[in-house]
């Protein structure tokens, strides 16, 4: 009866040192999947920002597209959506245009629900 208990207790311990390992790489893997979407959403904010007019900054407006990230033989597609709105002078969405807009690129992965990162800055006339 003795054995039994003790197989149970180091049978326990076992899974509980399992469960930690592996919510420890479920971490770790999400950390660099969120290091990968913030690469690609800081260089999506340099493109939309550095080549786009200021009036111009609605055409982007609900754009989704599809940018890989690759690393020595590794891939994995991202989605990025950029929101563009007008805001006021303390950053507070507007419904009236102002001289100041706000450029939120978000950066999403199948595996996840939410997104990973969302990079937001603010544009003035």
């Amino acid at each position: 009866m003795l054995a039994f208990l003790a197989m149970t207790i180091v049978m326990m311990i076992t899974l509980s040192q399992r469960r930690t390992d592996i919510r420890s790489h479920e971490s770790l893997v999400e950390n660099e999947f969120e290091i990968m979407a913030n690469a690609l959403a800081i260089e999506q904010m340099e493109i939309v920002i550095g080549s786009t007019a200021w009036e111009d900054l609605e055409n982007w407006d609900d754009s989704v597209s599809t940018k890989n990230f690759t690393f020595t033989g590794f891939q994995e597609s991202f989605q990025i959506g950029v929101s563009i709105q007008f805001v006021d002078g303390f950053g507070n969405p507007s419904i009236v245009p102002t001289t100041i807009k706000e450029v939120a690129i978000s950066a999403m992965n199948d595996r996840y629900v939410l997104p990973l990162v969302t990079h937001a800055r603010l544009v003035s006339e």
